[in-house]
């Protein structure tokens, strides 16, 4: 069984490697995390993931696909790391020259970075799969065609997909997310500002704790669940779908808005809105605790605000 070492340009690095079969190899970096801010992640060849954890240092495993032995080590990881920046960068060797160009399923790299959770984190995908776990300074997560996924984040998130589902999860922060064609999924999301756009697809949020929420869809429905604090503003855009809201029971004065009328059980113990003619454009509750809204869908614009 012969070994192979990771091809590396950085200092003060250690590689080892194990062989697993003729057509796989597994190669291991570790990189001192000591003063590691900002990590930056390409990887244009596969899937990847970044974790947090509390070690003092930066491990890097790739699990290399090739037909060959020698298509093998034209596969190649490449990391540089200086003033507190650590680069890694999957690649292509073409002579002396690293190429960061996707191939054919045959010749893949997956990736995966285990690193001080206090680093702010970007990292970018081709058509693989990124997850990123763990993190307590912010991530800034995108990919061409792959799955992103998000789940215990603390600072702010910025997501964005070509091609893909999206999932955003336990985010104690500002997240701005968009899509150009996939589903969008929050979950638990408690920053102050939810900003998020879809093309074509639908978006799901759940228990949103967030004072300002704007969410656009050009084809698709959006669903909204979740606890709005007081001094809130929720805009809701579906101007070829359905825009969805449910609050959770809460005494606090409230004003609702839709662009073509409201439909669905609006409020509970409030007679008025029920005995209006014609489609309910506006409802307007100046009297903390005398309804709760409860579900309201309207096609087009939907703008909630509490006060």
């Amino acid at each position: 069984m012969t070994r192979r070492v990771l091809a590396l340009a950085c200092l003060g690095v250690f590689c080892a490697s194990t062989v697993v079969a003729e057509e796989t190899e597994i190669n291991f970096a570790y990189v001192p995390g000591t003063g590691v801010e900002k990590i930056v992640v390409e990887q244009p060849l596969g899937r990847l993931s970044v974790r947090g954890w509390d070690r003092p240092e930066v491990r890097i495993a790739a699990t290399k696909r090739a037909p060959s032995h020698a298509a093998l080590d034209r596969l190649r990881v490449r990391v540089d790391l200086k003033d507190g920046r650590l680069e890694i960068v999957t690649g292509v060797r073409v002579g002396e020259v690293l190429r960061p160009m996707p191939t054919d399923g045959a010749y893949a790299i997956d990736l995966a970075v285990d690193a001080p959770s206090g680093a702010h984190v970007h990292a970018s995908t081709f058509d693989g799969d990124l997850d990123a776990v763990g993190l307590r300074a912010g991530v800034e997560l995108s990919s061409s065609g792959g799955a992103i996924r998000a789940t215990d984040i603390d600072g702010p998130v910025r997501s964005s997909a070509t091609r893909g589902r999206q999932r955003l999860a336990a985010i104690r922060g500002n997240v701005d997310a968009d899509g150009l064609r996939g589903d969008l999924e929050l979950d638990s999301i408690e920053g102050a500002i939810l900003h998020v756009s879809v093309v074509d697809g639908a978006i799901t949020a759940r228990r949103i704790n967030s004072r300002t929420v704007e969410i656009v869809i050009a084809h698709g429905d959006i669903e909204l669940l979740g606890a709005m604090p007081l001094g809130g503003r929720w805009v809701l855009r579906a101007p070829n779908g359905n825009a969805k809201v449910v609050l959770d029971p809460a005494a606090l004065s409230f004003a609702l808005r839709a662009m073509r009328g409201i439909r669905g059980t609006l409020v509970r113990d409030l007679r008025p809105a029920s005995e209006q003619r014609g489609p309910l454009r506006e409802l307007r509750v100046d009297r903390p605790g005398a309804a709760r809204l409860v579900d309201a869908q309207v096609s087009g614009q939907l703008e909630l605000s509490t006060f």
